[in-house]
């Protein structure tokens, strides 16, 4: 009954939030007249589509355009970015109050005729963003050439036309990508990009330095595809017979392959067909064997004499497509042998067509997987039930079944690289699709941790949640916890029956008690939320238990009062378990949590009037006296930050006239915090710098602080250059009247368990003058 109630009450909740948003503001995706499962691409396309005719220098006469632009920028901002769609698609526009999400600037209209969106049109060329980056470039073995370019950048718009060029003749050969640093400005700083255009070769990352011409850039670019074109000559009778071969016989009289034609066909048929050149003018003898002056013959199996079949074409790509339509299609998978495929303890790609026709493109497949033990076949799905039963409507698809069991359906480009990479990654993850009954008997039924993810194909976050669900997937393998998904388009009635209504979803279900799971931005952040929920790091306090907070007055009390239905809340509580585990060795301070609509007496009694309500009960005051978090950004950090401020703090403040009579001339070792007021990490550290002192001051430590604003002659004395700036001094030895200045150690950790460690490694050998440094 508790659970029909939290149901209905989600129910109206999320029913309100989308009346709310339609009566205070306009839909970002009707702004930008587009659909909720528009890619980056077709959101910059709208945009700039947009800009182009709305943009306040064309409608100076309109007084409301700078607004209504400004409205129009704001969509973008938001939409582009695939963690605040995620907010705002889950939460609505409230959820992005406490970022920074611009729109109340914009560039010209010029800058957007001209300069915005240099590669949107070209499917050649792979626009990355950092984590298309991370998956398809970091995370493989394949040879990237990537464009690093500004759209303020001239010689960028000048190289483009080439680019556009060099992406359709390399297509195949290698993958050519573009990053704009305008926009994945963290990126090209990660990957020490300095000047426009950059083009970098990976994994190699060499950056190509010419002439930036076509003719040049091509042929940097052709020497890593590393793919060997054999002299005829040289091969031994075995290497003849060993596979299948393309040869190109060359002459002064007649035409032939190119060596760059050459080199991007054997490229192209990696794996398939082996491509050899002979020089018929230096070799005419072995020609004439084969009764060839010029040309080019293509063997299925071996080279055998007279079965070479005539090439045509002296176009890379022509010759490829003559080559897949003349070797064998991929293995055809009968419906009687489906169960057997699914059984099978290897893992099988299996192609899904509509009918016995087969694009040949997919034929370079098998040998792009094979190094993984995979193997590939092709399901004709008006002949086979296999496609009906996984609800696959859409084709041409793939699915890959695993070895250890289950499945999962690609989504995304589908080019032979592209499902090539997918397949890698989904065989060596144990996430699987889940059907209702599985669902059903595997997760509700059974006591064991399931993660679920709930998701829509055509909803951009899910398809970038994925990837990291996947990597996942084998992490909290380790914790007995299964991950899986389920397609809420297929499976709409499961979806209404648990009330998802967004997407993506992700809930775990331990010992089938769910719990909302909002940490998407990494991999190790969704591993650190699943083990916070396995092992919470936060009690929950209830009517019994609430004479803690109020008889236990020698610790502070840091209180969270939410609400399961409270959007706000499910957003705060992955930074609340993380607040949790900083001070988890926190003596003075507990950590707890009120769950307002299982204890709504106890909230009301409380005066908790919204949600979150996150709430200090300071030590030794009177029971109820207690202090409201009123900042702007709920984070760990600064909530800590807050709760100390209301502490009496362990770093005793030092000055020129106590500097040398309470450190200098203490036997007793003291820690130091040298600081200054305008440093933004000084006050960062700070927090740290407090845990830090009140564990050393059960080992007979004391801490203190400096702020050399105030005292700039002490730390210059000290010899502190930077901050914040921490530094040890161990203790005055017997026959010293005092330390000096220089006898300190400078601390270059300012991890806090590296300085704690660091630290007490050095008291016991406090007599011995030190000046070791961390």
């Amino acid at each position: 009954m508790q659970l029909f109630s939290f149901t209905i009450r989600l129910s109206v909740a999320l029913l309100f939030c989308s009346f709310e948003l339609s009566i205070c503001g306009r839909d970002f995706y009707e702004i930008l007249e587009i659909e909720r499962s528009a890619t980056t691409r077709d959101i910059r396309r709208a945009y700039k589509k947009i800009a182009l005719v709305k943009h306040p220098d064309k409608n100076q006469d309109n007084p409301n355009a700078h607004t209504e632009f400004v409205e129009i920028t704001r969509a973008y901002e938001v939409l582009k970015d695939s963690d605040l769609r995620r907010k705002y698609d889950t939460y609505g526009e409230k959820a992005l109050e406490d970022e920074q999400t611009g729109g109340r600037q914009y560039e010209s209209w010029q800058y957007y005729n001209t300069e915005f969106g240099i590669y949107d049109e070209d499917q050649e060329v792979v626009t990355l963003s950092s984590q298309d980056f991370e998956e398809l470039v970091d995370s493989t073995d394949d040879v990237w050439f990537v464009n690093f370019y500004s759209p303020r950048c001239s010689h960028c718009h000048d190289l483009a036309p080439a680019w556009r060029a060099i992406a359709r003749e390399l297509d195949g050969v290698i993958r050519i990508g573009a990053v704009n640093c305008g926009e994945e400005w963290h990126l090209c700083r990660r990957q020490g990009i300095h000047g426009y255009p950059s083009l970098v070769v990976y994994p190699n990352r060499e950056e190509f330095s010419g002439p930036r011409n076509e003719d040049t850039i091509l042929k940097f670019a052709l020497k890593f595809a590393n793919y060997q074109v054999h002299d005829l000559q040289a091969l031994s009778e075995n290497a003849l017979h060993s596979s299948s071969w393309l040869i190109t016989f060359c002459s002064l009289d007649g035409d032939c392959l190119s060596k760059n034609t050459r080199t991007k066909v054997a490229a192209m048929l990696k794996g398939i067909a082996k491509v050899a050149y002979i020089d018929c003018d230096r070799n005419s003898k072995l020609c004439s064997s084969y009764n060839m002056e010029h040309g080019t013959l293509f063997f299925k199996h071996s080279i055998q004499k007279g079965n070479g079949l005539a090439v045509e074409s002296l176009e890379a790509r022509d010759v490829v497509n003559f080559v897949l339509n003349k070797v064998d299609g991929l293995q055809l998978i009968e419906d009687s042998s489906v169960a057997d495929v699914k059984k099978n303890r290897r893992n099988w790609l299996l192609y899904l067509t509509p009918d016995s026709s087969e694009d040949v493109q997919w034929r370079k497949l098998p040998p792009l997987v094979d190094a993984y033990g995979i193997q590939v076949g092709r399901v004709i799905c008006s002949e086979n039930s296999l496609c009906k039963d996984l609800h696959i409507f859409k084709t041409p698809s793939f699915v890959l079944f695993k070895h250890n069991g289950g499945h999962e359906i690609h989504f995304g480009r589908q080019t032979p690289q592209d499902v090539a990479t997918w397949t890698k990654a989904a065989s060596e993850s144990p996430l699987i699709v889940l059907s209702p009954e599985q669902f059903q008997n595997k997760v509700r039924k059974t006591n064991k941790p399931w993660l679920v993810d709930f998701y829509a194909p055509w909803c951009p976050p899910c398809m970038r949640l994925l990837p990291k669900l996947r990597q996942a997937a084998s992490v909290v393998a380790s914790d007995k916890v299964r991950v899986g998904t389920i397609d809420c388009t297929v499976h709409q009635q499961l979806c209404r029956d648990y009330n998802i209504r967004s997407y993506p979803t992700t809930i775990l279900y331990n010992d089938s008690v769910p719990h909302d799971f909002n940490e998407h931005d990494s991999v190790s952040e969704i591993v650190e939320s699943v083990r916070d929920i396995l092992r919470p790091p936060v009690q929950t306090l209830n009517s019994n238990s609430w004479k803690n907070v109020i008889d236990r007055k020698d610790r502070g009390w840091i209180i969270d009062f939410h609400a399961p239905w409270c959007g706000p809340c499910r957003q705060f509580a992955p930074e609340f378990r993380r607040l949790a585990k900083i001070l988890q060795d926190d003596d003075n301070i507990m950590i707890a949590q009120v769950d307002c609509e299982s204890d709504k007496q106890m909230c009301r009694d409380n005066d908790v009037r919204s949600y979150p309500t996150i709430r200090f009960y300071p030590p030794k005051s009177s029971p109820y006296t207690h202090i409201d978090y009123s900042g702007w950004h709920r984070d760990a950090q600064n909530i800590r930050q807050w709760i100390y401020s209301y502490l009496p703090s362990e770093a005793v403040d030092l000055r020129n006239d106590n500097f040398i009579e309470d450190v200098l001339k203490s036997e007793t070792p003291w820690l130091v915090d040298f600081y200054a007021p305008w440093c933004g990490h000084c006050h960062q550290f700070a927090p740290d710098f407090e845990l830090i002192a009140r564990k050393l001051k059960k080992k007979n430590v004391k801490s203190g602080k400096v702020d050399c604003e105030s005292y700039g002659r002490l730390c210059e004395n000290v010899g502190v250059r930077a901050f914040p700036t921490v530094v040890l001094w161990t203790g005055k030895r017997p026959h010293q009247k005092k330390q000096s200045f220089q006898d300190a150690v400078e601390l270059k950790s300012l991890n806090v368990q590296a300085v704690i460690d660091f630290v007490e490694r050095l008291l016991p050998a406090k007599t011995t003058h030190i000046h070791d440094d961390l």
